[in-house]
């Protein structure tokens, strides 16, 4: 098992917008960013940026964190066409 670099997320935060009350964590990376979203214990989903120095294999984190639209429950089916295929709504379209 290789080693662990932690780095706390709250630290660069200039808003200090980070959730105070996260009960679950999701991480994705494409290129040279790494997308976090957290999902609170209230139902809100809040989201940060950090960039990735690959030459050091370090993180930078110093986004604020943003409030995602988060969905409730139903709105898939109201969100159906009458073909059953899924329409996206615009805002989550120019993400």
């Amino acid at each position: 098992m290789g080693t662990f670099t932690w780095y706390d997320l709250t630290d660069g935060d200039p808003n200090n917008s980070y959730p105070t009350n996260a009960c679950s964590v999701s991480v994705s990376s494409h290129a040279n960013d790494v997308s976090i979203q957290v999902l609170t214990t209230d139902g809100e989903v809040y989201e940060t940026v950090c960039s990735v120095n690959n030459s050091t294999d370090t993180l930078t984190c110093d986004e604020v964190w943003t409030l995602l639209a988060s969905p409730a429950p139903g709105d898939l089916k109201q969100l159906k066409q009458k073909d059953a295929s899924p329409r996206v709504p615009a805002e989550l379209k120019n993400r």
